[in-house]
C-alpha cells in the first residue's frame, strides 16, 4: 500500500512538472524569467538611428537581494537567430543568467535589431524594406552602444561584464575595436563560440552561403526583409525525409531554373548543413530531450543583408564591415575595399571559450583571434562541444558558467 501511494504521489508530481514545463514552453523571456521565480524587468532603449530595443534586467537572484548591493552587472549578448531566451531555456541551474543571478550579480539580456523582441521603430514601419536594410555594421555602431550606456545608467555602474555567443562576440569585438571609450565601460569578455574571421567554417556551410550570395540580385527581387518564415519552413524541411527533400529541390528547380543552374547540389549541401545546425529533441546532451517544445523559440529573427554580411566573411576569410562593391565602398567608406576591424586596439581581458566541435567558429580561427587580442586570460576549449552547447549543453553549468563565475572572481576585479 505505501509503495502504491508513493507511485500515486510521484506520478502527481511528475504531472505537475510536465504542465509547468508545458506552459513555460508560450512564455516570452519576462515571463520564463518570473515562472521560475525571479524578478524581472522590461526595458526599451531607443538607438541613434531610431530602433527601438527591448532589454530584461535580472536584478537579483531567487534569494533576494544582497544587503551589499550586487557583486557587479553582467551583459548578456546572443548570437545570429538569437533572443535573450536562449539564456533562460536551458532550466534556473543549468540557464546562463539565473546561475549569474543567484551568484550575486545583476544581469541584462540584449535584444538587437530584428529579433522578435526588437522590430519597433520611431518612424519606420516593420514592414518595409528600410527597417530591414541593416547588417551587423549597425548593431555594432548603434545597438550595442546604446544597450550598454542603458545598462550603466540604469544599475549606476561604470563597468559591466560581457557575455557574447557567437554573433555576440562579434559586435562586441568589432566595436571595441574602434571605439576606446567604449571599452572603459568593460571590465572584462567572456566571449562563447567566439566569432571574427570565418574563414575557415565548415566547407557545406561555406558553400551554401557563397551559393546564397551569388543569388542575391534574385533575392533583392524578392523583396524579404525578415527571413525568418523562410528559415523556419527550411527547419521543417530538414525534419522531413530525404526523398520528400529531393522532390522539394525538383519542384523548385522547375519553378526556378536559376538554383539549377550553378554547380552546386543544393539538396545535398542543405543535408550537410543539417549536420551542423543539428539542434533537436534527439540530442541527449542538449536540454531539448527534456524539455523539446523550447525549440519553438529558435530561431529568431534578422535581415537578409545580414546573413549576406556573414556570407562576405566566409569568403573573404577577413573580419570586415560589409562589401558594398567597390562603388558602393567608395560611398560608403572612401575606399575600393571595406575596412577591417583591428583587434589588436583591444585592451580589454578577454576570455575565450570554444568547442572542439564547432562548425562555424572553429578552432584555426579561434586561434588566429587569440594572436590578434593583446589580452587573452584564458583560451579554453570544450572539446566535445559545438556551436550551441554553450547554451544549451546540460553539462554548461559545470563546465563554462562556473567557471566565467570564478574567472570573474579572480581576474577581473
Amino acid at each position: 500500500m505505501e509503495k502504491f501511494f508513493l507511485l500515486v504521489i510521484t506520478l502527481a508530481v511528475l504531472m505537475q512538472m510536465l504542465e509547468a514545463k508545458s506552459a513555460e514552453d508560450k512564455m516570452n523571456t519576462a515571463e520564463i524569467i518570473k515562472h521560475n521565480k525571479y524578478p524581472v524587468e522590461t526595458h526599451k532603449v531607443q538607438t541613434d538611428d531610431g530602433y527601438i530595443l527591448t532589454m530584461f534586467r535580472i536584478p537579483h537572484g531567487r534569494r533576494g537581494p544582497r544587503k551589499q548591493g550586487p557583486k557587479g552587472v553582467f551583459y548578456l549578448q546572443h548570437g545570429l537567430l538569437g533572443s535573450s531566451t536562449n539564456f533562460v531555456t536551458n532550466f534556473p541551474r543549468r540557464s546562463l543568467a539565473f546561475t549569474l543571478a543567484d551568484y550575486g550579480y545583476e544581469v541584462w539580456l540584449g535584444n538587437t535589431r530584428g529579433n522578435s523582441y526588437s522590430t519597433q521603430h520611431q518612424f519606420l514601419d516593420v514592414d518595409s524594406e528600410k527597417f530591414w536594410d541593416f547588417s551587423h555594421d549597425e548593431m555594432v555602431k548603434y545597438d550595442l552602444p546604446a544597450m550598454v550606456d542603458h545598462v550603466l545608467e540604469t544599475s549606476k555602474h561604470q563597468k559591466l561584464y560581457y557575455i557574447g555567443h557567437s554573433q555576440g562576440t562579434l559586435i562586441a569585438f568589432a566595436k571595441m575595436s574602434e571605439d576606446e571609450a567604449f571599452q572603459q565601460k568593460i571590465g572584462g569578455m567572456f566571449a562563447l563560440a567566439p566569432v571574427a574571421q570565418l574563414g575557415h567554417v565548415y566547407e557545406p556551410i561555406k558553400l551554401l552561403a557563397q551559393f546564397s550570395y551569388s543569388m542575391k540580385g534574385y533575392i533583392e527581387q524578392l523583396h524579404i526583409g525578415n527571413p525568418l518564415s523562410l528559415i523556419r519552413d527550411l527547419k521543417h524541411i530538414l525534419d522531413m525525409s530525404i526523398n520528400i527533400r529531393k522532390k522539394i529541390h525538383e519542384v523548385v528547380c522547375f519553378i526556378h531554373p536559376v538554383f539549377c543552374q550553378h554547380q552546386v547540389n543544393i539538396t545535398q549541401l542543405i543535408l550537410q548543413v543539417e549536420d551542423v545546425l543539428d539542434v533537436n529533441a534527439s540530442r541527449t546532451d542538449l536540454v531539448f530531450s527534456e524539455h523539446p517544445l523550447f525549440l519553438s523559440t529558435i530561431p529568431d529573427g534578422t535581415s537578409v543583408k545580414n546573413f549576406f554580411h556573414f556570407s562576405q566573411l566566409m569568403d573573404s576569410g577577413a573580419f570586415q564591415k560589409y562589401d558594398y562593391n567597390w562603388y558602393g565602398n567608395l560611398v560608403w567608406y572612401w575606399s575600393f575595399q571595406p575596412p577591417t576591424y583591428n583587434l589588436t586596439n583591444i585592451h580589454v581581458p578577454v576570455v575565450l571559450m570554444s568547442g572542439g566541435e564547432d562548425k562555424v567558429s572553429v578552432r584555426r580561427d579561434v586561434e588566429w583571434l587569440s594572436t590578434q587580442l593583446p589580452n587573452v586570460l584564458h583560451d579554453i576549449v570544450i572539446p566535445e562541444y559545438d556551436h550551441v552547447g554553450f547554451t544549451w549543453a546540460k553539462s554548461a553549468y559545470e563546465k563554462v558558467y562556473k567557471k566565467i563565475v570564478k574567472i570573474k572572481r579572480q581576474n577581473m576585479k
